[in-house]
């Protein structure tokens, strides 16, 4: 969802995005988690192992990309 909100923002790079390029295999964990039919086999099940760096990458990800989000909702 993010990703989405900052490309409508100009080509400029932001630190949401610089952020996240960096952590492409942590969004692909993510999305497996997710454990979609399409992407999941039938009877599988995928339930991924977190470590603190992980999970405070993803968060710092996060607030980055919430800080942009409200930045450029409220025409900053």
């Amino acid at each position: 969802m993010l990703d989405d909100a900052h490309g409508f923002k100009s080509s400029a790079h932001s630190l949401y995005e610089i952020v996240s390029q960096r952590a492409r295999e942590l969004h692909e964990k993510l999305f497996l988690a997710n454990n979609l039919p399409a992407v999941t086999p039938p009877g599988a099940h995928y339930e991924p192992v977190w470590s603190r760096d992980e999970i405070e990458l993803l968060s710092r990800i996060y607030r980055f990309g919430l800080t942009e989000l409200r930045a450029n909702v409220h025409g900053g």
